[in-house]
């Protein structure tokens, strides 16, 4: 009895992996259907560069503490009159300081976005104009230069938006640094002139002393008759037993006539200026101080480090990056459908 031969058993062996060069194929054979989605991609994309989306256009600064020459007006009369004079980096510092203020920037925000009537924006209408203002500090191991990055919807704005937030950022550092200036002077006038009450007064008062002991001595005079001076009994000597008077009273020695001479001179006196030492020095400082005169436009707070250049194209949006991300993200949904219509139709992957 013969036996029929038995038939080879196929081992076959289930895959997930797709055929490449299946998959290409596939594709080619829709390539009207991939061309319509990514044509269809760059023309959404082209629609909202264009169309919908609002161009902004960046205006940017560098700057950088103003020089020395440049205080020159701002420091006139502190160093005769006794003050500091201000460095650059001091009201470079008071620039800095407003430059990245809240205060600053919502108040450039009311001018920008003021309504035509006139009121006061409120704060949700402020709200989401944070990217209308940028302020870059500097590097710590690089210059000390700050950068302001104005936008705004055409060129022009953006550059006047710029010009605008740097004078307003001016203004008030100005007026923060010029208040500072003017209190630190008048401290150093009302101290001065504390100075000067102070020096009348403890003269006033050691004239009349004076006066005191002159009227008393002038009264011993008188008693013993003493009409010239006695040099003998102006110099006693120390172990003179009426010493201890004689110390207290000691001037009844110089005579009645040279006693009631500077009694009268004394008592007619009605300015004891000639007779306080450094009150004329203290006089001149005080009037350098009065004649410091410090105004706005005296005031320079920082410098440009370069030009403000008018931009030509906007930073938003990005055309290019649109357009190429509109093309790839349509081709890799014509590719999705593409895959899903073959599944759909064989029931299997490939």
């Amino acid at each position: 009895m013969s036996h029929l031969p038995e038939p080879h058993s196929r081992a076959t062996t289930p895959t997930n992996e797709i055929d490449l060069l299946v998959l290409a194929r596939a594709i080619w054979s829709h390539k009207y259907l991939l061309l319509a989605y990514i044509v269809g991609a760059i023309i959404l994309a082209a629609l909202y560069v264009f169309i919908i989306a609002t161009p902004r256009y960046a205006v940017s600064v560098y700057v950088d503490a103003p020089f020395s020459g440049n205080l020159a007006q701002l420091n006139k009369g502190r160093g005769p009159a006794g003050l500091e004079p201000y460095t650059p980096g001091q009201v470079f510092a008071y620039f800095t300081r407003r430059l990245g203020s809240d205060e600053a920037f919502q108040r450039y925000l009311q001018i920008t976005l003021q309504h035509p009537d006139g009121t006061t924006l409120p704060a949700s209408e402020l709200a989401g104009n944070d990217w209308r203002v940028s302020i870059d500090a500097p590097q710590p191991k690089g210059r000390n230069l700050y950068k302001i990055t104005v936008q705004d919807n055409t060129s022009q704005a953006a550059y006047d938006g710029l010009v605008r937030y740097l004078n307003l950022a001016r203004s008030q550092a100005a007026d923060t640094l010029i208040d500072d200036a003017r209190q630190s002077i008048a401290l150093s006038i009302r101290n001065i002139e504390r100075t000067l009450d102070e020096h009348r007064q403890v003269t006033r008062e050691k004239r009349e002393d004076r006066t005191q002991r002159l009227t008393e001595a002038l009264a011993v005079a008188r008693a013993i008759g003493l009409q010239q001076p006695q040099l003998t009994l102006a110099q006693p000597p120390s172990q003179d037993a009426l010493r201890p008077y004689l110390d207290g009273s000691e001037l009844y020695a110089r005579g009645i006539k040279a006693l009631e001479a500077e009694l009268a001179v004394l008592k007619a006196r009605e300015n004891d200026d000639p007779f306080i030492s450094n009150l004329r020095e203290e006089q001149a400082r005080l009037r350098l101080l009065q004649e410091i005169d410090i105004q706005l436009d005296n005031v320079h707070l920082f410098r440009f480090d370069g030009e403000v250049i008018q931009p030509e194209k906007p930073v938003h949006p990005k055309k290019k990056m649109i357009l190429v991300l509109a093309v790839l993200l349509g081709s890799m949904l014509g590719v999705l459908h593409i895959l899903w219509q073959r599944i759909l139709r064989s029931g299997t992957a490939f």
